[in-house]
């Protein structure tokens, strides 16, 4: 069961300015309008594939001209930084009393074909330098 927590902007204008609103919640469902910017870390490989195609398809129809889609992402592999990945996400989400059946990971160029399908212009920036992680943070601009 999702909760859905936003942060005021009152707490938040001296560091983000008034523009700025934060929410957490199920992806899913989260209202998309009106948005210059959208960020989803480290979260999309718990939904299928499907819901994957589907929200990024809600993401692209929210971002207009000059939108920003923010995204990483494990790079799904056989590396063992892949799996050292997932070995860490399945042991955090069992502490947290999660049982994860699956993961729906995609190496990076999977994820990158899907978002330059739906008009995004994809700049693949590896954030695994000095850890033992597979993480790439993918930056996508509407063309």
């Amino acid at each position: 069961m999702a909760r859905e927590a936003q942060c005021g902007n009152d707490a938040l204008q001296p560091v983000y300015g008034p523009r700025v609103r934060l929410s957490g919640g199920d992806m899913r469902v989260a209202d998309l309008n009106d948005l210059d910017v959208i960020a989803i870390l480290d979260v999309l490989h718990y939904i299928p594939h499907a819901q994957q195609d589907q929200m990024l398809d809600r993401i692209r129809g929210a971002l207009g001209s000059g939108g920003t889609f923010v995204t990483r992402v494990g790079n799904a592999g056989r590396s063992w930084r892949f799996k050292m990945s997932q070995l860490v996400d399945r042991s955090i989400s069992f502490v947290q009393g999660h049982r994860l059946e699956r993961m729906w990971c995609r190496p990076v160029n999977e994820w990158t074909q899907a978002l330059e399908a739906r008009g995004f212009m994809v700049r693949a920036l590896p954030m695994s330098a000095g850890t033992p992680f597979a993480n790439v943070l993918l930056i996508a601009r509407v063309a």
